[in-house]
C-alpha cells in the first residue's frame, strides 16, 4: 500500500499547516482587531522582534492572508486583512471558544516559555 502525504485528506491537517508558523494565529487576531500598521501589530504582541514579524508579514502576503499597502504620498505601509482571511476568522472562533473552555490558562502560559 502507498503512502500518502501526512494531511493530503484531512483538510484540517492542511489547515493547521498553513497556520503553524508561531505568531501567524497572533498577528491575524490583532489584524481582526484592526490593527494595520507594523507597530501596532508588534505592540499588541509584545514578544515579537521586528525581524520576526516581518517575516511572518511576507509569508503571510505571500498566503493571500494579508495585503500589503505602500502610500507613497504619506510614506505609510498598512496590513491589511484579505478575503481569505476574513473568512478565516469565524472558523477560528471555535477553537479558540474550546481552548477557553479545556484549557487552563496556567498550563497554556507555561508552554509558551
Amino acid at each position: 500500500m502507498t503512502r500518502r502525504p501526512y494531511g493530503l485528506l484531512c483538510p484540517i491537517s492542511r489547515a493547521c499547516k498553513f497556520l503553524e508558523p508561531r505568531w501567524t494565529t497572533q498577528i491575524l487576531t490583532e489584524l481582526w482587531n484592526g490593527s494595520t500598521r507594523f507597530n501596532h501589530i508588534r505592540k499588541g504582541e509584545g514578544n515579537i522582534s521586528s525581524a520576526l514579524l516581518s517575516r511572518r508579514l511576507k509569508e503571510m502576503e505571500a498566503l493571500g492572508l494579508v495585503e500589503r499597502i505602500d502610500d507613497e504620498a504619506s510614506g505609510t505601509i498598512a496590513y491589511c486583512r484579505t478575503e481569505k482571511s476574513i473568512k478565516l476568522e469565524p472558523a477560528m472562533n471555535a477553537p479558540a471558544e474550546w481552548a477557553q473552555c479545556n484549557i487552563e490558562a496556567e498550563v497554556a502560559l507555561a508552554d509558551e516559555g
